[in-house]
This record gives structure tokens, sequence and C-alpha cells, in this order.
């Protein structure tokens, strides 16, 4: 793998990489400080390595995909500032633009989706966006595998972002023929939970459905 920075890019990271390793004085940055420091510039400032896998840049590194992790948890949460809808819109554009992250049913009864998802920050802030509604990722089966039941994911980012809910609406609008059924899923009383439940229940296409709901956090490619 081969990754080149700009002559911008290399002054950038010369000056913020000396501002930090001298703040205290030199040598006062351990060798753990000092490559996270290292990792954060290269991986979230540079951001050198979007659309790259785990293995990629543990080849890049010299190091395994286990350290990857690690280095990314440690340069985020010492770095970055931890929010829960750029996480989520991060993850949006991985369904549309990555095919390996693509959502597959798990069940018979498809109530249950897994998608690919190896950036510990991400599943992090999913994680903890999921339990503040009241769910729970499953990842017993492959910790890199997140597993959650559909209309849990989508109530994920119905909650947090006003467009999708717009978005769920409008498609129950264009999918619902049944009158009566299409103004108890409009129904702002209930649970927004309960409804997308309910529509997902009568529809085969789930996934897409899922996407179109989704579409509002589609960002164009650069």
């Amino acid at each position: 793998m081969s990754v080149q920075l700009s002559d911008q890019q290399k002054i950038e990271f010369a000056e913020a990489f000396l501002n930090r390793f001298l703040e205290h004085g030199l040598g006062e940055m351990t060798k753990r400080e000092t490559e996270i420091l290292v990792f954060n510039l290269l991986f979230y400032r540079a951001n050198l390595f979007e659309g790259q896998d785990n293995y990629n840049i543990a080849n890049f590194f010299k190091i395994t995909e286990r350290k990857v992790k690690s280095y990314m948890t440690d340069a985020f949460l010492k770095y970055e500032t931890p929010s829960h809808q750029a996480a989520l819109l991060k993850i949006a554009n991985m369904l549309f633009y990555y095919h390996s992250t693509r959502p597959q049913f798990i069940d018979e009864k498809r109530e249950y989706i897994q998608l690919s998802l190896e950036d510990p920050i991400l599943q992090r802030e999913f994680e903890h966006a999921a339990k503040n509604l009241g769910h729970y990722v499953d990842y017993s089966f492959n910790s890199e595998l997140l597993r959650i039941k559909s209309t849990a994911f989508l109530e994920v980012f119905t909650h947090e972002f006003p467009g999708v809910e717009k978005q769920f609406l409008d498609t129950v609008k264009t999918n619902t023929e049944d009158e009566e059924e299409q103004q108890k899923l409009l129904n702002q009383s209930i649970p927004i939970s309960q409804r997308i439940e309910s529509f997902l229940a009568k529809h085969e296409f789930k996934i897409k459905l899922l996407l179109d709901i989704l579409s509002p956090l589609k960002l164009p490619v650069m």
C-alpha cells in the first residue's frame, strides 16, 4: 500500500508534530504518546486512509490489525472530539459506497441485520447512540460484525437526524397503498420505533427501504 502526502500535508504534519512534541519540553512525551500523535496526524488529520480496511492500514504501519484498532481508539480519544452524528453519518455513507459494509439479514424472519464495522470508534459511538434508545448491539459471533434489529438500527438514525425521520414518512406515503395503514404509520402519537417495525414487517425488500430512508445522509463523492 502506497500513501503519499502532498507538500502542504507535509508542512502541516511537521508543524503539528513539533508543536505538540515540544509543548512540555524535549523528551517529555513517551514512545507510546509519540506514536499515538503520529497516528492521529496521519489517520485522522491528513485522512490518508479513507476507504482502506484495517489489513491495509496494518501493512502500512507494519503492525497488527489489533494494534491498528488500539491506535485508532487512543489517538481519537486523546486528540479528537467524539460525536454521535459524525460517526453515524460516516456509517451511513459506508453503507452507500462500500459494498463490504452493506447490511445483510441474518435470520429467517428478516428482522436482524449485520454489517461489517472495523473502526472501533464508529462501533463505540453507534453502541452508545443505540444504548440511549434502549437497544444493544451483538458482537458475539465476530467483534467486527455489528448485529442489531433492523428497526433499532433505523431508529438510531431517525432519532439523531430529523431529515431521516422526514424521509421515513415520505417513504411510508410512497410505499403504503392502504389509507388506514398509512395514517397509522404517520401517526406521531405512536412511537416511531413501533411505526418503523410495522412498516418494515409488511415489505420484502427491507434493505432497499432502509437505504432509501437513510438517503438524506448520503454525501456526494468528492
